[in-house]
């Protein structure tokens, strides 16, 4: 069905494509005194008729080949109509160049020559404005496709989480993601110390492999700088990073990699220590929504800007399915489990601390949960966060430092 949708859309637009040149030509016949005005407006309005039947079967198609031709707002422009328009806008600037060649006798003739280095710099500002603007046509999946990549060292997402070592230098834990030999990794250790290496061995299922996904294995690293074997540190393939330029973005690969192992090691104190130092000091993705009459980009990884009035969502715990609770995200591939939030054309989203997570909790949730979605979440109580905010190190370095 795909290639079929691919192959209408494509006929469709280089229909309309040749529509808009041959309009082009047209208007300069009529600019000319060539063809008659009744000709030109009847030639015009079956044009327009055929051009927008043209792209109505293109968006339709879009939407279709993108799996959202059944959703609401289904007249909005996707990337293909949009692209359909920008060649468009390049065959009618091909027209206007190319028309005194072709039609020697018009008075126009030295209009390419004359204007030149207009017709240029219109096309290459249409081509400018198209390829700064492409990324808000895209679908929203293929929007947080492309932030994930951003900071991803080997194309593909992983952490493993080392919980002991061999004496021949193995590292064995917990991987959550795809991991190859020759990977480029951060070593990130409990400290908050960051060393890169290289995935030189694994091990998994008792034998030696090239490549390893969602397992217990061994794995052994290479580096100019050997890392401290410190257990609890995480192996990672992204890059710790809370920004809101180009786009919003976080990454937590220890909030990830730790929560991987929560299940198993919830009641270490060593590690539930070194798991509450890294979530208080991430930087977290917090899904909200603005008002039906206020406009925001099409793509929802763009930090918005200007004043905004935002109501933050919330799911239930199933914990306590009477609580309710604020969800905040680790990283784009989380969030993109929250399909309300995928959907929803009114979706923003916002970077926030985990101290400016708290300050939102405490106007109307009952706690709040990091990654609700994922098979490894975690469930943070109105009371266990008043617990965690009150250490005498957390006020210390957040409450104590800000009032300094």
């Amino acid at each position: 069905m795909k290639a079929l949708e691919l192959t209408a859309a494509l006929v469709a637009g280089v229909f309309f494509a040749l529509c808009t040149g041959m309009d082009a030509v047209l208007l300069m016949d009529y600019a000319n005194q060539e063809v008659e005005v009744e000709v030109v407006i009847i030639l015009l309005v079956l044009s327009f008729l055929f051009m927008l039947g043209a792209m109505t079967m293109i968006n339709y198609t879009n939407r279709a080949f993108d799996g959202e031709h059944k959703k609401a707002n289904r007249l909005k422009p996707g990337r293909w109509a949009m692209n359909t328009l920008f060649a468009s806008m390049i065959m009618i600037l091909i027209a206007l160049a190319s028309y005194g060649t072709v039609f020697s006798s018009s008075p126009l003739r030295a209009a390419p020559r004359a204007h030149g280095p207009l017709v240029l710099f219109l096309a290459l500002a249409a081509v400018s404005f198209y390829i700064l603007n492409y990324h808000r046509l895209l679908p929203r999946r293929r929007q947080i496709h492309r932030a994930e990549k951003r900071y991803s060292l080997n194309g593909r997402r992983f952490t493993f989480l080392c919980e002991e070592i061999s004496d021949d230098g193995f590292w064995k834990g917990k991987l959550s993601g795809e991991i190859h030999t020759g990977d480029k990794v951060l070593f990130l250790d409990t400290g908050g110390r960051t060393n890169e290496a290289r995935v030189a061995r694994i091990y998994a299922g008792g034998r030696k492999t090239g490549k390893a996904s969602d397992s217990e294995i061994y794995l052994k690293l290479k580096s100019k700088t050997p890392a401290e074997e410190i257990p609890f540190s995480v192996v990672s393939g992204q890059r710790p990073v809370g920004t809101t330029t180009p786009a919003v973005a976080a990454e937590n690969p220890r909030i990830t990699g730790m929560l991987s192992g929560l299940s198993d090691h919830y009641d270490d104190s060593d590690f539930m220590s070194c798991f509450v130092y890294d979530f208080v000091h991430g930087h977290y993705l917090v899904p909200a929504k603005v008002g039906e009459k206020e406009s925001v980009s099409s793509d929802i990884t763009e930090a918005i800007r200007g004043s905004h009035d935002v109501m933050f969502l919330s799911v239930s715990s199933s914990r306590e399915p009477d609580k309710t609770v604020l969800p905040i995200f680790t990283d784009w591939g989380t969030l993109s489990r929250y399909e309300n939030v995928i959907e929803d054309e009114k979706s923003v989203v916002l970077l926030m601390s985990f101290q400016q997570a708290v300050e939102i909790m405490h106007k109307g949730y009952d706690g709040m949960v990091i990654n609700p979605f994922n098979p490894a979440s975690f469930y943070l109580s109105e009371n266990y966060v008043h617990s965690i905010t009150a250490l005498e190190g957390y006020r210390r370095e957040f409450v104590e430092n800000q009032e300094n």
